[in-house]
């Protein structure tokens, strides 16, 4: 049995090599008594000749005189077609049921809760269903090593889960899709408290290549908080935090629902490994336009080509930007 075969569970028993947590994987899953609390799920799969993607973000904020906060926020692509599609609803607490003492949210369109070996994730939307059940696999991802780190004047804890084996379905356009052991879910974790002088202009980009590598990537480019690295996950179960040049964006798109620019085609650069990868979103047209227009960002489903090591890698990844982009 591999690494990534073995439960989560039964790896976080072993320290892992790489990483120096500052968080429990575990015990830090349920909702914490900070500003802001974020779950976001990704799913790539491969079903009936067709490549699906999902996004589902359940983000808590506590609001000053209102209260905490729920967005809902889903997006879903089919690269095969070009469908596109993407809702994000925001509750008060008082429409939200938040279970004591674990991971249990329901909000009016949907549902997260268990834990690491049985995860339920259930989303609804206009001809969208997500209705799955994930165990997580393999090894975390520790962000910078240890899951905590000071980011655009925020003390963050982010973490991250990339394999969760899945079983269920897929739904889009009215089509329902069988997704079991056709992908992975990749599971996300962070929380932190405000900084209302906090300018954020950001690229989070998680990735898969056929290589066994994985990475999550950070870019910001906010004037003298400039920041670009990137934690890697090897095949063996070990992780390393490496330094990166920062993104080189273009293909810029203007969005005229938000009015909002987004650059569309990335080449990040990975010296440590010799890696140049090309990141391009397939479809190019993939943002998520909120009520609250702090919440706009741009989240997609991106075919990953280039190098590693010398040698050829392709794969996947999902792009989440936040922040506004000059032309």
């Amino acid at each position: 049995m591999s690494v990534i075969d073995k439960p989560l569970t039964e790896n976080l028993k072993i320290a892992q090599q790489g990483a120096r947590p500052e968080v429990d994987v575990a015990a830090d899953l349920p909702p914490k008594k900070y500003d802001s609390n974020s779950w976001f799920m990704i799913g790539h799969f491969e079903a009936d000749g067709h490549t699906l993607d999902y996004a589902f973000h359940l983000l808590a904020i506590a609001i000053p005189g209102s209260g905490t906060q729920y967005a809902s926020i889903i997006s879903v692509t089919n690269e095969t077609t070009g469908y596109f599609y993407a809702q994000g609803e925001i509750y008060p607490a008082s429409e939200v049921e938040v279970a004591e003492g674990r991971l249990g949210i329901r909000v009016p369109n949907g549902y997260l809760g268990g834990d690491w070996d049985k995860m339920q994730i259930h989303r609804e939307a206009p001809g969208i269903v997500i209705d799955t059940e994930a165990t997580a696999v393999g090894y975390p991802i520790y962000s910078k090593g240890t899951a905590r780190f000071p980011l655009l004047g925020i003390n963050v804890h982010h973490y991250s889960v990339p394999y969760m084996q899945t079983t269920g379905a897929l739904t889009i356009e009215g089509r329902r899709y069988d997704i079991t052991g056709r992908g992975y879910t990749w599971f996300d974790r962070g929380w932190q408290n405000h900084n209302p002088a906090a300018n954020v202009k950001l690229s989070w980009m998680g990735i898969y290549l056929d290589n066994g590598e994985v990475i999550s990537l950070y870019d910001t480019d906010v004037p003298g908080q400039e920041e670009s690295w990137a934690t890697v996950l090897h095949p063996d179960g070990s992780q390393a935090f490496t330094q990166t040049e920062p993104l080189d964006a273009s293909g810029f798109w203007h969005s005229e629902r938000s009015g909002q620019y987004y650059p569309t085609h990335w080449q990040a650069r990975l010296p440590e490994y010799d890696a140049v990868l090309d990141i391009i979103p397939v479809p190019r047209e993939q943002e998520i336009v909120s009520a609250v227009p702090m919440l706009h960002r741009y989240e997609g489903a991106s075919v990953v080509t280039g190098a590693w090591g010398g040698q050829e890698v392709k794969g996947h990844a999902c792009v989440h930007l936040i922040g506004r982009w000059p032309r």
